[in-house]
């Protein structure tokens, strides 16, 4: 039981991170809602490692230069 609850934290913790970096990039190019839900989509796709995205060029997009 300890180990699960281990793990579902830093599920929960890494993937709020990942969504709170990418809503603040994500903030600037979408409406707040659209900005929220590109972000938790991404983040949670990203940390399951499973290659799935809402743009056609994955994240590189996003990239500042």
């Amino acid at each position: 039981m300890v180990i699960a609850k281990a793990v579902l934290w830093f599920t929960f913790v890494t993937e709020s991170l990942g969504t709170l970096f990418l809503f603040i990039r994500f903030s600037s190019d979408f409406p707040l809602g659209t900005a929220l839900y590109h972000a938790v989509y991404n983040a949670i796709s990203a940390f399951n490692n499973c290659g799935y995205s809402l743009f056609s060029d994955n994240l590189l997009g996003t990239r500042e230069t």
